[in-house]
């Protein structure tokens, strides 16, 4: 893959029997970003007041950080749109990635482009759990 440790992440919360998706996210350094979540919700500095409130209530021994997908820069927004829109994190605040990167007015990220999601004909490997997400076990 072209754009190594680029993707979309999510976290959890698995201090209950069914784990609750709590925010989706994007990076083009996926590690890093990871470590910069858990590291402000340790200090109880994080952005997300929601998500710092959660993280307060359960520690981190009930937080799970995971990565959906890696993929290229330019699927970025693409994705991170799709999976806020299929697993409706409660945590994210900004529901339309094209807001969000409106606001902050990222100049080196590129234009959404038009991908073709339903064959899901890109660079990364499903995980596990979306075979139960989009597959044979959805209840």
């Amino acid at each position: 893959m072209e754009d190594s440790g680029v993707g979309i992440y999510k976290i959890l919360l698995i201090a209950y029997p069914k784990n609750r998706i709590l925010y989706v996210g994007q990076s083009k350094y996926l590690r890093e970003r990871l470590a910069t979540h858990k590291k402000l919700l340790r200090i109880e500095r994080h952005h997300n007041p929601h998500l710092q409130n959660i993280y307060n209530r359960h520690g981190n021994s009930g937080i799970r950080y995971e990565i959906i997908c890696e993929c290229r820069v330019s699927e970025l927004n693409t994705l991170e749109q799709f999976y806020i829109d299929e697993l409706n994190p409660e945590c994210n605040i900004v529901r339309d990635v094209t807001d969000f990167t409106k606001r902050f007015e990222f100049k080196d990220e590129p234009a959404m482009l038009d991908i073709e999601l339903p064959g899901l004909e890109l660079d990364w490997k499903p995980k596990l759990w979306h075979r139960w997400v989009y597959g044979a076990g959805r209840h």
